[in-house]
């Protein structure tokens, strides 16, 4: 089964977006250079997927 980004040739990545507590933004894709979420399908919390130091000592209060 082929990608449908691929095949329409469209400007994405394989990989997901990591957002970080303190601002920064990653990608799982080691060739990524563009950090925007639009090329992205996948996004998601630092918090969320790996044990950050961003999140250390941070109060998180649930509704």
């Amino acid at each position: 089964m082929a990608c449908t980004g691929c095949v329409e040739e469209l400007d994405h990545c394989h990989g997901a977006l990591i957002e970080h507590h303190n601002g920064g933004i990653e990608c799982t894709e080691p060739a990524c250079t563009a950090l925007d979420p639009a090329r992205h399908d996948v996004t998601q919390r630092c918090d969320e997927v790996i044990d950050c130091g961003c999140v250390v000592g941070r109060q998180l209060i649930a509704a």
